[in-house]
């Protein structure tokens, strides 16, 4: 997204945009297939700046295997790039904490993801889990593999 794309938002009548930024920690954007490195998230507040188009960033942290302290680290530097750009910049971080939805993918092959399902409960779409165990870089082919699904 770069200015000109979003003037054309702001033009044609757009009063906030929401950007599913989900996380900077490149691990946990490699575990949900969603590289997207920093220069891109400062590219896109610099734009929105630019544009005065004001942006809602949802923010996931706890994904699996994420360690609490580097997922803060995370969020962190996404305040400090949103508190630097102001008053420019209107913009702000809609935190959420991974939840499995039974219908996403990322529920649907749950251990490839690094998480096993540990409840359900048939009024919510929402389910508790925990990650698995990690498997040694070193473990044989036939243990880091998994079944086609």
């Amino acid at each position: 997204m770069d200015e000109s794309f979003l003037s054309r938002l702001a033009q044609a009548g757009c009063r906030t945009l929401g950007v599913g930024v989900e996380t900077v920690v490149e691990s946990s954007q490699r575990r949900i297939g969603k590289d997207q490195p920093r220069e891109l998230v400062l590219a896109t507040l610099d734009a929105a700046a630019a544009a005065r188009v004001p942006l809602v960033l949802n923010y996931i942290t706890g994904f699996p295997h994420e360690e609490a302290a580097v997922a803060a680290d995370g969020l962190a530097w996404l305040e400090h790039a949103i508190r630097a750009r102001k008053p420019a910049l209107e913009a702000l971080i809609e935190h959420h904490c991974l939840e499995l939805d039974r219908l996403s993918p990322f529920t649907r092959r749950a251990e490839r993801h690094g998480n096993r399902v540990v409840g359900a409960w048939p009024w919510v779409a929402v389910l508790d889990w925990e990650p698995v165990p990690a498997i040694p870089s070193d473990a044989p082919e036939a243990l880091v593999s998994s079944p086609a699904s």
